[in-house]
Order: structure tokens, then C-alpha cells, then sequence
């Protein structure tokens, strides 16, 4: 499943990448690698294609619990910092 939804992103199905994803998450025993990436990559969607910013700023909070490293816990608040940012945005 991860690898076709890399697939359909590189080939711009972007809501069919997103569907994948989602599938994927709800698999038992999911590895935590995958969890995270997919929980990334659906922030991705949410904020870029579907402008939700609610939900991106949700999956990428919850992406941290998968975390590892300092430096991906990092990426991944200034992905929140951004998202508190346009928010916080009258335009929004």
C-alpha cells in the first residue's frame, strides 16, 4: 500500500495517494515508520490540495508521537509553526 501511494503521488493522483494513505493508517499493526510518513504526507494534502488547515496542523501534531529524532521533531513543529501562522491569518 505505501509503495502505491508513493506512486500515485509521483504521478499527481493526489486524492488516490491520500485515500492509500489513509487505508494504510487503519491497518493493524501498521509499522510506526509508515504511520508517520503517512500522517505526513496526508498533512501535506490537507494543507497544499485540500487547504484544510486544521487538519494538517492535526496530523502533523499527531505524526510527532511516531517521531524518533530531534531533528524530525523539529521539521515538524516549524510545520505546525507555519500552520499556527496562516491560521492566526485574517485571510483564513
Amino acid at each position: 500500500m505505501w509503495g502505491y501511494a508513493v506512486l500515485c503521488r509521483r504521478a499527481r493522483q493526489y486524492d488516490d495517494a491520500a485515500d492509500t494513505w489513509r487505508r494504510l493508517l487503519d491497518v493493524p499493526g501498521c509499522p510506526v515508520r509508515l504511520a508517520r510518513e503517512a500522517r505526513e504526507a496526508l498533512a501535506v494534502h490537507c494543507e497544499h490540495r485540500l487547504r484544510d488547515l486544521p487538519a494538517a496542523r492535526h496530523l502533523a501534531l499527531e505524526s510527532l508521537q511516531y517521531t524518533a529524532s530531534a531533528v524530525h521533531a523539529a521539521a515538524v513543529h516549524h510545520r505546525v509553526a507555519r500552520l499556527d501562522r496562516k491560521l492566526a491569518s485574517p485571510l483564513f
